[in-house]
Formats: C-alpha cells, structure tokens, sequence
C-alpha cells in the first residue's frame, strides 16, 4: 500500500499515535486551506468543513496553481490538503511533496488518498507531510489532522531551525446543533436510495410470488 512504499523509501516505521481530547473550540479562523484535490466528493466536504470551521478555502487544480501562485503566497497560517490518486505515479508524488517541503516547511501538508489503509497522525513521515488521511475523509479523521499536522509541523520546523509566528494550533470546532456526524450523513443517502429500490420493487416481487404459488 502507498504508506507502506512511502516508509520503505524514507526507512520510516508505520507506528501511530493515540490523540488526547482537545478542547472543542473555533478553528480555522484566519486560515487558509489550500486543496489539491481532484475527487469531486472529498474537494466538496473538505471545503464545506473548512467552511463551518471558519476557515477560506482555495481549490488548486494542477502544479502549475500549486507552485506559481499558492506557494508564492504562504504565510503563518496556510495549510494544504494534497490528494494522491490511484493513477500517480509514487516518485513523481513523494517528488511533488519534497518540492512543496523546501518551498513551503512552514506549511502543514496533509496527504489524503484512497490507497492509504488508515489515518496517520504521528511525526514519522516529517519529510514529506504532518498528517495523512484515509479517503472517504470523516468530521473527526479531519479535525484531529488539522490540529496534529500543525503541531506536527512545528516539530518540523524546529528541526530544521525555522521559527514559525504562528500564536496557536487550530482547536477543533463545535459541532452545530442538531447535526448527524459527518459519517452518519455520508453513508445515510445510499442507505435511503437503497431503501427506495426496495421499496418501488415491493409490488413486482409479491406479483412474482403470487403468480409463482399459484
């Protein structure tokens, strides 16, 4: 699997870490989150999540954005999602990941992609990204990346010997009242459309009983 190549390439262990409870509080106010994405999907709930937490977010769509304009543009509170598809190939993306580190080190870099296997939040993979999330993306798989990969690249930086202004680490926001978890609203449309099927066929397969008992 792709985290599996990555920690054979850069000899880096898998080990994850257990997050403590963070105090829920307002989150990316005053951030800018940049997403190189190309699923439809993940672009939409990453950029209606970043929404509800306060933040702007800037979808990006090939390098040429990527490195011309977002990375000219960084500051203190700039994050990016970078999505890695099935098709890429593994050394033009770890590729693309060094050039954003020396480019940008102060900025947080969350890798998302379908071919991960689980969510990882530890410092092991510091050369190349802070956190990495496994697609379909979850309410909480993001709000603990966007507070960890921060933290974690300020463990970065200071390794290299780069200070970051940056007052605090983005809290996690509240939840709106009455909302369902974002993974109970992502899996409820397909449970109700299946429903719906079932429903509409009802009659046809008590036609077909019927006509077979007969």
């Amino acid at each position: 699997m792709l985290l599996e190549a990555i920690d054979r390439k850069f000899g880096m262990d898998a080990s994850r870490i257990h997050f403590p409870d963070f105090p829920q509080r307002a989150a990316l106010a005053d951030w800018t989150v940049y997403l190189f994405t190309q699923s439809d999907e993940e672009t939409r709930f990453l950029r209606g999540r970043i929404y509800e937490s306060g933040g702007m977010s800037i979808h990006l769509r090939n390098d040429e954005q990527l490195f011309d304009q977002a990375l000219k543009n960084v500051h203190s509170r700039c994050m990016l999602f970078l999505e890695r598809s099935e098709s890429e190939d593994m050394n033009s993306f770890i590729t693309r990941c060094l050039r954003i580190r020396e480019q940008a080190p102060m900025m947080p870099i969350i890798l998302i992609s379908s071919s991960f296997t689980y969510d990882e939040f530890s410092t092991t993979r510091l050369a190349i990204c802070d956190a990495s999330l496994r697609m379909p993306l979850m309410r909480s798989s993001f709000d603990h990346a966007m507070q960890l990969a921060v933290q974690n690249n300020e463990i970065y930086c200071a390794r290299l010997g780069i200070e970051t202004d940056r007052e605090s680490t983005p809290g996690l926001p509240l939840a709106q009242p009455g909302a369902w978890p974002d993974e109970e609203k992502r899996w409820l449309q397909p449970a109700m459309l299946l429903g719906l099927i079932l429903l509409l066929a009802l009659p046809f397969w008590a036609g077909l009983i019927t006509y077979l008992i007969r």
